[in-house]
């Protein structure tokens, strides 16, 4: 049981879920069949991604960086490892005598000295403030939760009651549709037992005619004789 539901100059197909019967495989089976053949024979005219924005380009046209990560991911190319050497401290060779390598060994000294010290900022940081930070992240997580939470039973009470208004309305259609049809049924058979019956007269009547006439020649054959005798 269908109904068939005019919107924007295209038909869309609705159907009564809470109030049809399951159909059997035999009877899916020819359905989709059928929609199929239908699709193919009706394709819908309307594009209903046209209210989309457009597809972005994604080619990173002067962005090399993300080109480049891009096409490793398309690729399925493993993420290149991250270069430890600059926090490594490596002492050159006691009898180094190339002052650059002595530069560079102290730079990298006093580039971990620099790290380690922030590091230790952020450490008196968090011993200092930390516990409360936590706490207002705490309160604020809690918050954010429980509105979530409200808004997910809100949302679920206006789904029941949605659910609830289409079955209500789904049930009266379906009981009212399903009148219809049994009328429809006497309708129908009341008038193949109106067609059958005036079918019958028809034949009694012709009969009665046929009739007539023969009995009409007969009777006109007998005056022909009697008049010849006299």
């Amino acid at each position: 049981m269908s109904l068939e539901t005019e919107l924007g100059g295209d038909t869309l197909l609705d159907s009564l879920p809470y109030y049809d019967a399951p159909l059997d495989a035999a009877t899916t089976a020819a359905v989709q069949a059928e929609i199929a053949k239908e699709m193919k024979a009706h394709p819908p005219q309307r594009d209903y991604v046209a209210h989309l924005p457009p597809v972005p380009d994604l080619s990173f046209e002067g962005h090399p960086v993300l080109r480049a990560e891009m096409e490793r991911i398309a690729a399925g190319k493993p993420m290149e490892q991250l270069d430890r050497k600059k926090y490594e401290i490596t002492a050159p060779a006691e009898n180094e005598k190339n002052a650059k390598v002595w530069e560079e060994g102290i730079r990298l000294a006093q580039t971990q000295i620099g790290h380690q010290q922030i590091r230790l900022e952020n450490l008196r940081l968090l011993e200092t403030f930390g516990t409360k930070a936590y706490r207002v992240n705490n309160i604020l997580v809690k918050a954010t939760g429980e509105g979530l939470q409200r808004e997910m039973e809100e949302t679920d009470k206006r789904i029941q009651s949605l659910n609830k208004k289409r079955k209500y309305e789904q049930m009266t259609a379906g009981t009212q549709l399903t009148e219809l049809q049994f009328r429809w049924y006497e309708l129908v058979q009341k008038n193949l037992e109106l067609e059958a019956a005036c079918m019958k007269l028809e034949q009694r009547v012709q009969a009665k005619q046929n009739s007539k006439e023969v009995g009409v020649l007969w009777g006109d054959g007998k005056e022909e004789e009697t008049n010849k005798e006299t």
